[in-house]
């Protein structure tokens, strides 16, 4: 059986850094078995992965940005001295580690794989909005046109990478989500109201604040789980003591493992009234845990309402704590109800066997692109 060798970059892999990392070494996983011998370099210490299949390697740094470059020109250098890769997919953008990557692959000739894991929404440019039209006129430009094949997680993403008007073809693979396993022995849901996300002006909390202000159901609590910008974590604190809500909203700051799935079982729903997401990983998370979600049509989360598993409105104040308000009022059996429709849709949709389906599929086009083009690739 023939072997593909891939590399894998990644500015963070830590779990911890985000839904980036989360998408990425997900779908690395989904290639870890005997058909793919898997390279994974990011800048920081790699995760612990439950796969012997994957070599993971941190690579060089330094403080100054130009030495920092040439560290990672040096040693990609190397690395395709000693290594023949088949494909080099690269995940995320604006960083120099993977521009040295980028730039080592087009020098050998290997197939670039990008995905953008939301770098290319619109939320997401107007970051910084000088430093990225820089980037996008030089060298992030450069690896945008360079590469074989896009990775898009959702149509959402889907439609930002076309608005690029770059000549690949883009695949939309979603990320895969395991069947969801609780804690034992089981923890009773209470009337709590789940946001768990990065804290982020861009995910709706300001809002969530504002709306709760116009609900304000003293038998229902709002905890926000998750770690952001210090500057405006300060802020959500702050407001949460200026409007008097201490006693109804709580932060509990980064949750993972067993208290990530503590904070979902005792939840009875979940929020997340954000303004951008290219998939919405706490989204699948929360259905997967069967909760009821309350998220916005900046997700591409359509399905929600397809399935009856909550509800999916436009950003903004008003249409949150109308969202709120039907949800509170729903019978305990009707939100449980929902919650299952919720694992139905993660089940049918979002299972690890269709990304490893997908993942290799696009493995084997990019080395041998005369082939057919899968079916769920989209014309750029």
């Amino acid at each position: 059986m023939n072997t593909q060798n891939q590399l894998h970059v990644i500015s963070k892999s830590s779990l911890s850094s985000g839904g980036e990392a989360v998408a990425a070494v997900g779908y690395i996983e989904s290639l870890a078995n005997e058909k793919f011998s898997i390279q994974l370099v990011s800048n920081d210490t790699p995760p612990n992965l439950n796969t012997n299949n994957i070599l993971l390697t941190q690579g060089p740094s330094s403080s100054n940005l130009i030495l920092n470059f040439i560290s990672y020109y040096l040693f990609f250098k190397n690395l395709f001295k000693k290594e023949k890769f088949n494909a080099v997919h690269i995940h995320g953008m604006w960083t120099g580690i993977l521009f040295a990557a980028a730039i080592h692959a087009k020098k050998n000739g290997v197939p670039i794989i990008i995905s953008p894991h939301g770098c290319l929404q619109s939320l997401a440019l107007g970051r910084k909005p000088i430093r990225k039209f820089f980037a996008l006129s030089t060298y992030q430009g450069w690896i945008l046109n360079s590469a074989k094949l896009f990775v898009a997680t959702s149509d959402l993403e889907y439609q930002a990478i076309k608005l690029r008007g770059l000549p690949h073809p883009i695949a939309i693979i979603p990320i895969g989500i395991s069947p969801y396993v609780p804690l034992y022995p089981p923890t009773p849901r209470e009337k709590v109201i789940l946001f768990l996300s990065r804290l982020d002006p861009g995910k709706g909390l300001a809002d969530l604040i504002d709306a709760w202000k116009l609900v304000r159901d003293p038998n229902w609590k709002i905890v926000i789980a998750g770690s952001g910008n210090d500057q405006f974590s300060e802020f959500i604190r702050d407001r949460i003591v200026l409007e008097g809500l201490e006693s109804e909203i709580k932060l509990i700051g980064h949750v993972e493992d067993a208290e990530k799935k503590r904070a979902f079982d005792q939840s009875s729903l979940f929020i997340l009234p954000t303004y951008s997401e290219n998939f919405g990983i706490a989204i699948a998370e929360a259905l997967n845990a069967g909760l009821p979600v309350i998220t916005t049509t900046g997700s591409p989360w359509k399905d929600i309402l397809t399935y009856g598993c909550g509800w999916w409105i436009n950003p903004g104040v008003d249409n949150i704590a109308i969202a709120l308000k039907e949800a509170i009022s729903c019978h305990p059996s009707l939100l449980k109800a929902m919650g299952f429709r919720g694992q139905k849709l993660i089940s049918d949709k979002y299972s690890p066997e269709l990304v490893k389906l997908r993942a290799e599929t696009i493995s084997k086009w990019v080395v041998n692109p005369s082939t057919k083009k899968p079916d769920f690739f989209m014309d750029s």
